[in-house]
């Protein structure tokens, strides 16, 4: 059974990780407008001797980054939603455990020295709850159905994540345990798919 300073420990973990993927997604996005307004200062600077496909390509590479700007902004808020949610579900469990604490204590099941973060929801519960509810625990966060899925797993951000430093990767972030690495890398990184097309250039 859960106690109070493993939800903790597990809301700590959980806004600590999506805190630093929306860092790195503020950084991309500060990337992705630098090239917009280069693109947009370079095709303005001469725009007179511009041919309209030279036009199709300004639009189509600035439609591009927009695109991508949009994709990472909707992740920091999906990531800022599950963070909200998260410590809503920690608010609620710890407000539980303090109501259940103190009925026990005025029942005299429990001593009024002993710490809260020591209790387990079983020692909170009545005889009539226990049986009239199974409470079950998993060290993984609630899965939202729209979160966006990552890596080669198809699953949703969790852990360490690394992503990959080739612009057009159609995958972007990954676990650091699918791509076998024991932690971010600190210089550039290409997934295999990028680094087996950056090769053939």
């Amino acid at each position: 059974m859960e106690t109070t300073e493993e939800n903790i420990e597990e809301l700590y973990r959980t806004l600590k990780r999506n805190l630093n993927l929306m860092r790195e997604l503020d950084d991309q996005i500060d990337d992705q407008l630098i090239k917009f307004i280069k693109n947009t200062s370079v095709f303005i600077k001469d725009k007179e001797n511009r041919s309209f496909e030279d036009m199709q390509n300004f639009i189509s590479k600035n439609t591009q980054i927009l695109h991508k700007i949009d994709l990472e902004s909707q992740e920091k808020l999906n990531l800022s939603m599950q963070s909200y949610e998260t410590t809503d579900q920690s608010i609620n469990f710890l407000e539980e455990q303090i109501a259940r604490a103190e009925t026990s204590i005025k029942l005299g099941e429990i001593s009024p020295s002993t710490p809260l973060s020591h209790l387990t929801m079983k020692q909170l519960l009545t005889p009539k709850e226990i049986a009239a509810r199974k409470i079950s625990h998993s060290a993984e966060i609630p899965i939202d159905p729209n979160e966006p899925t990552y890596c080669y797993c198809k699953e949703v951000s969790y852990g360490e994540m690394v992503a990959c430093d080739d612009d057009n990767c159609e995958i972007e972030w990954f676990h650091i345990e699918c791509v076998n690495l024991k932690a971010p890398p600190k210089g550039s990184w290409y997934c295999k798919d990028c680094l087996a097309r950056r090769k053939h250039r």
